[in-house]
This record gives C-alpha cells, structure tokens and sequence, in this order.
C-alpha cells in the first residue's frame, strides 16, 4: 500500500513497477490471500487519496474572496498575528494567516464568541516554499502532506455568527479556559498533556527537553492513550462491569479522548490498536503482534493515506515497529536497557530530523515515567478539574513552582551526540538493517553500525564546503573543511526588529532557531573555530548570542574598534570563558585549514564603512566577503590592495546601491556574485542597478531571497566547484 501511496503522491512510475515485482514475488509464493488484501485495501484508500490530492493541489492566482468555515480550536493570536486553519465550501483545507490591525480587534478575536466560527476573506493563496537551508523547514510539503490547499494571507476579513455546533468548539473552549485560569508555565504543560496543543508559550518549554529525549512525553501518543483508557476501564471493573459491557462507554470515552486531544494520527493508532487488544480477548481470535500493527496500519490508512509522509505518522509508527521487535523487559535495568535499544534503532530517523542522539534519553525515559504517570498526569488533571470548580491559585504556584525545578533538573542533563542529517535512503536502508541485525542478535556490530556509520556517512557527503545561509535579511556564511577539522562562520544573521506597540510584541524564536542552527547541526556540527563578525549591525550579529550558547566557539574575530559598538558590547560582558576575543585589521593573514586573508578595517566603530573584509581561499577558488562596506570603502581597498581579484564576491550590504560599484566589480573580477537578502524585504535589496552592473559584466548572480542555501562543495581531487542551491541539492539527496 506504500509503494501505491507513493507512486501516486509523487507520480512516479517507479514505484509501481516496484509493486509490480512485489506482486509477483507474492504470486509465484502462491501468497494469494496477501494479493487479495492489497487489492481490497486499494479500494478503499486509492480513491480517499486520489480525491484528498485533487483538494490540495488545487491552485489559485491573484486575490480571492473565500468564505471560510474555521477550525475553531486551531485559532492563535501571538502578538499581532493571528493563525488558524479554515475550510471553504468546496471542502479545502486553507492555513490562513491574518496580521492584527489594532488592539479592539485583537481583544474581540481573543473573546470572540465561539459560534463566529464563519469569516468571509479577502486574500491571496499560495503553495508555500520549500526548505531554505540544508536542515530547515520544508513548508509546501508540509502543507501539502496536512491536507492544506496552502497558505492563505489574508487581507481583510468579516466574521459570521451562525448557530452551529461542532466538538471542536469544545476543546477551544477548554483552550481558552487554560489560558485565563493558569499561569503561562502550568498552561503550556496542562494544554500540552491534556489537550494535544501547543503554541508559543511551549517553546521554551519544548527547548529544554528536546535535547534529553523525553518531548514525547507532552505529545499526546500511545502512551496518554493507554493510561487514559486503561484508567477508565479499570474505574468500569471497579463498578463490577464485565468487559463486554464495558465495551460501548469505552467507545464513548474514547471518542470524547480523541476529539479532546485533536485527533491526531498517534492519538487514532493507539486507540484502534487498544480496541483491538479488547476485540481478540472478546472474540476467539489470534493475532499476532504484526498482525496487530499490520491491521491498524491499514485502518490509518484509510483514515488518512498521507500519514506516511508526515513527521508525527512516521514516527508514530516507526517507534510502534520497534517496540514489536524489541525484547520485553520487567526489571528495571532491562527496562533501560530495552529504551536504549528502541532509542538506538531509531537512531536513523531521529537524525533525519532532529540530527542528533540524546545519550541520556533511555535513562532518563525509564527514570521519569513514574513521576510522568503517577505526578504530572494525576496533578495536572486534579488541578484542570478543580479550576472549574474553585481558585486553586496556592496549588498552582506551587505546580508552577515544580515545573520550573524539573526544566533546571532537566537542562543539566542535556547530553547529545551530534551526527547528522541522513539522506532518506540511507534512513530506510539503516532502519532495516538495524532490526535485521538486531533479531540475528548480532548486538555489537549493531551498536557500531547505527552509531558510527551515519556519523561516516554524513561527513561524506558535506565534504569542504562553503555556504551562503539563507537568514533572511542578514549574512552567514559557513566555510568548513572535510570531517569538521575546521569549522570558520562569518556573520550570524539576526532579526531586525521595528518599533511596534505592547499588544503586537509576539513570543518568537531567534532567526537562528530556524536557519543557521538547524543547519550547523545537520552539518553535524558542535565546534566552531572561528567567529568572524563584519561589523555590529543586528542583521549581522543579531543571533552571536544564540550560537554562542549552543556551540562551543574557540574564537571571536572582530574588526579594530568593532568592539566598541554597543551592539558587540552587550555580546562580550557575556562572552563564555573558553572563548578566546581577537581583534584583527588589515593586512592580516590567518593560515589554517585554508588561508583567510583580512584587508579591511584599519580601524573604526563597527558600523557599515568599518566592516570586515575577508577573502578566503578554497582549494583553487577565493571567496570576497565584505560584509556591507560602501563604495567609498570598496574604493579604498582597489587603491591599496592588488590581490583582490576573486572567484566569487559576497555582494556588499545585501546588494544596495551604496555598495558595489562598476570600478570595484572590474577589480575584482568575480564569476559568481552572491547576494544575501530577505524575500520581499522592506529595503528594495537589491538595487536593480547593482543588478545592471553584474549583466553587463557577465556575473553569474545568486541570490538567497531566491534560490535557498547557496553552496559550493569540493571533493577529493576537485579545485573549483560550481555554485549550488538548496532546491537542486535536496532533489538529488
């Protein structure tokens, strides 16, 4: 069913042939009853798909008018921005975004009556982009695997109030309920384990137990699911219910679960396989284990035929396989030592997303499920109940006050082994092996595979590279020789703020959260070398702060008299002790793993004119890099320097016609231009007369608000390599 799913998803014909040859293994096995199944599943799921597709992928041009019905518990407010999912009356599904006018309007969406749950909208719709950066967030094929037609911003809007009802209703009401009765801690954790939502407010919280590998115990799963309809079956016995009767309230109960924690594949699997559990203790049925996942694999299925291509679903399932092949262990010890082997197993797939191994996350899951059931579980549901009922202020604070002990616990123990993002092939072919091997019990030779070849793997395949990161509107620039012997950043991007008033101030990650992190991890990095920053500039150094917390960073290189900025101020009162401050001005020379070269400034304040010039040679390329210096300063370097010539130019201030002047273009001759800019930016970058310049000098132009991740990757005997951008990469990946 997979491989059909796939073929018609993708359209690939590929994968029908390897059906084909499937389907013939199975008849010449004289496996017909295997044969019958795929056909009576065919059935009922080619058709869902192929009419959930024909949904998604309708497109839309220009400004359209829509009447919308929303999914009431999707709808957010975080700052002036306000999102939720929406239907139209053809029954496509639409992520809408809608920017806030004023505070009156942000007060009536926060108090709205939840029967307005009709708007009439006046937006345009788009697909969504694909991933930026090697690592990052692949919106169009989110959207699209969710069962979103796309994104949809909206212009003006008009709210209907119809008497109409509907559960989700019910789970926004318990939502807003959270928010005004409980701090934003207690929320964040009641929502999340209750209710299956998170927003902002559960950042922070999902920052710090990410990296110990216990998140899944705030994503409502299989887990939730069995203690919740576990607990309430063992109330019917205690009122002396046989199991048969206790059948039909354990639907009912089941249903109020499943529409209360958003009904989300996990939440569909794990009941399904429960009642399955029930059905073969009523029925005199015998299913094996694989039996078991392999029926509600199909009932999924027919729920949902793009599970497969969601994070949720393949994790979901992926971790339910693994519990199957794993051996049962009662005692403690065995317990840990079976949540290693799960967690190892999985190792594949965890890098594919989350590029990292947390080496406590067995221990840790082992040691904490008690205090999860029978605390955070019992507590936190006494607590929602009583709310209702009477303030339980004294009880919260000290909940609260728990909380905030448990995450300073939790961050101490924040333990991971760096390996890497996996192309998706070698994530199946390693999940494969890894249980074949682990059922021959070749258990040795299992841990070094799992461990060291995709940490091999992944170095081979980022060999000596250098990147220009898509952060928007700033620069970062990543320069890191085969193996991470030398990692070199120049610039780390950050985010330009603007004045804006209390009630539109939103709770948000860094930019570096979502570019450059994402990517130095799946880069399998944790060490960074060499800092560079050009000047003190936010878009420019904005995020130092962020990598100096998340990696351990030898050296912080400033141009002379940068140090003085307030900006690179406020960074270096803070700046770790292993971390070395040098201060360089031109002509210097830094020769490591492959030389940088540093011209400019001579001195200066760290504004834009005192920015750092560096060139740095690959191989047989030299790279200019001149952070966002004005043509005063770009003739200043052609009169004094003669080495300028270069393979590729880093455009200066982001493409700006303050930058990159005809004289300077001709000394330096370059044959590709890089400019780093935000899509759509505020600030025109860049200039169309910039743009001119490079035409008529026949330079290749590349630029980040248009292509991604620009990169150039060198192999073992090559000298020049050619420019790359992200989508080219993730397609032949």
């Amino acid at each position: 069913m997979v491989l059909i799913i796939c073929s018609i998803y993708y359209k690939q014909p590929l994968f029908l042939l390897l059906l084909f040859l499937y389907c013939s293994y199975f008849y010449c096995s004289r496996h017909f009853k295997l044969l019958l199944v795929i056909g009576l599943c065919s059935l009922f799921i080619v058709p869902r798909l192929i009419n959930i597709l024909e949904k998604t992928d309708q497109v839309y041009h220009g400004s359209q008018q829509f009447l919308l019905q929303i999914k009431i518990d999707s709808l957010k407010v975080n700052g002036d921005s306000l999102t939720f999912s929406a239907k139209n009356q053809q029954q496509e599904n639409f992520s809408c975004y809608y920017r806030l006018k004023n505070k009156t309007e942000k007060d009536f969406v926060n108090n709205k009556n939840f029967n307005q749950n009709f708007v009439t909208v006046w937006g345009e719709v788009t697909k969504g982009r694909s991933r930026r950066n090697l690592g990052g967030f692949d919106q169009k094929n989110y959207l699209r695997s969710q069962h979103y037609c796309g994104t949809l911003n909206i212009e003006k809007l008009k709210w209907h109030e119809k008497k109409t009802f509907n559960f989700c209703q019910i789970r926004a009401a318990l939502i807003r309920h959270l928010k005004e009765k409980f701090p934003r801690k207690t929320k964040a954790y009641l929502a999340a384990l209750f209710l299956g939502y998170k927003d902002q407010d559960f950042k922070e919280t999902q920052a710090t137990l990410s990296p110990t590998g216990i998140l899944h115990f705030f994503s409502i799963s299989g887990l939730h699911v069995h203690l919740f309809l576990g607990a309430f079956l063992n109330v019917l016995q205690v009122l002396r219910l046989t199991l048969k009767a206790s059948v039909l309230p354990l639907v009912l109960f089941a249903g109020i679960l499943i529409i209360l924690t958003g009904g989300s594949i996990g939440i569909f699997r794990a009941t399904a396989l429960f009642f399955l559990s029930i059905l073969t203790q009523l029925i005199p049925l015998t299913f094996s284990p694989l039996d078991k996942f392999s029926l509600v694999f199909l009932l999924c299925l027919v729920k949902d035929p793009l599970l497969i291509f969601q994070t949720a679903g393949q994790l979901s399932f992926v971790m339910a396989l693994l519990l199957l092949v794993t051996v049962k262990e009662t005692t403690f010890l065995g317990q840990v030592k079976q949540s290693y082997w799960l967690t190892l197993l999985a190792l594949p797939i965890i890098c594919y997303y989350f590029y990292e191994w947390p080496l406590l996350g067995g221990l840790l899951t082992v040691l904490l499920l008690p205090l999860f059931k029978f605390f955070l579980l019992p507590v936190g549901f006494i607590l929602l109940m009583m709310s209702f009922i009477t303030p339980v202020n004294i009880f919260v604070l000290l909940f609260e006050k728990f909380i905030a002990f448990f995450e300073s616990l939790l961050s101490l123990s924040t333990f991971t082994l760096p390996i890497g993002w996996l192309p998706p092939i070698f994530v199946i072919f390693f999940l494969l092996s890894g249980i074949f091997v682990y059922q021959k019990r070749c258990t040795y030779w299992l841990i070094v595979g799992l461990i060291l070849l995709p940490f091999m793997i992944n170095r081979l395949f980022f060999p000596l590279m250098a990147i220009f990161v898509d952060v928007g509107q700033g620069d970062a620039i990543l320069f890191k020789s085969a193996f991470n012997r030398e990692v070199v950043l120049i610039d780390t991007g950050g985010k330009l703020s603007f004045q804006s008033e209390d009630w539109q101030e939103k709770v948000q990650n860094s930019n570096a959260q979502n570019t450059l992190i994402p990517l130095l991890k799946a880069l399998g990095i944790t060490k960074i070398d060499k800092i560079f920053i050009t000047h003190g500039d936010t878009d420019h150094m904005g995020d130092l702060d962020e990598v100096l917390k998340r990696f351990k960073v030898e050296n912080l290189i400033l141009g002379a008299g940068s140090q003085k900025h307030q900006n690179l101020q406020k960074t270096l009162k803070k700046l770790p002790p292993k971390t070395n401050l040098r201060v360089v001005k031109g002509e210097y020379l830094i020769n490591d793993h492959f030389p940088i070269r540093v011209f400019a400034p001579l001195e200066g304040k760290g504004e834009n004119e005192d920015s750092l010039v560096l060139q740095i040679q690959m191989r047989q390329q030299r790279f200019l890099l001149t952070g966002d210096l004005h043509q005063a300063g770009e003739e200043l370097l052609v009169r004094k320097y003669h080495g300028l010539k270069s393979d590729v130019l880093k455009l200066g201030h982001h493409g700006s016609r303050t930058s990159s002047s005809l004289k300077f273009i001709q000394a330096i001759s370059p044959d590709a231009a890089v400019i780093s800019c935000g899509l759509n930016n505020r600030f025109g970058h860049p200039h169309d007369e910039v743009l001119t310049t490079l035409q008529v000098k026949n330079v290749q132009v590349l630029r980040t608000d248009q292509q991604g991740m620009i990169y150039f990757s060198w192999h073992l005997f090559q000298d020049k390599a050619m420019p790359k951008v992200i989508e080219e990469s993730a397609s032949s990946n």
